[in-house]
């Protein structure tokens, strides 16, 4: 499990929390890569699966993970901006 960072400061926080988000959707991509030539390979040898794949777990929990990330950057942006016009108007 990724370890979340505390946000007490905006600067390392900030940055860790857009490598881990960049990480994970290079990772996704991976993954959906691996799951369409897995399919491919499936198709051409006639397996029948039951129910979805192990890598479509995968996928369906990093596409999760991959919204949760986005929704906190986005509460980080909107922190940040209202940060920064705070200081602006003091």
């Amino acid at each position: 499990m990724m370890e979340v960072p505390q946000l007490h400061g905006f600067g390392p926080a900030a940055n860790r929390l857009l490598e881990a988000y960049k990480m994970l959707l290079k990772f996704l991509g991976n993954l959906r890569n691996l799951r369409d030539s897995h399919a491919a390979l499936a198709f051409r040898s006639s397996e029948t699966s039951e129910g979805p794949s192990s890598v479509t777990k995968i996928i369906s929990e990093c596409e999760s993970a991959l919204t949760d990330l986005n929704r906190s950057l986005g509460i980080l942006s909107a922190s940040i901006a209202r940060e920064q016009g705070n200081k602006m108007s003091t």
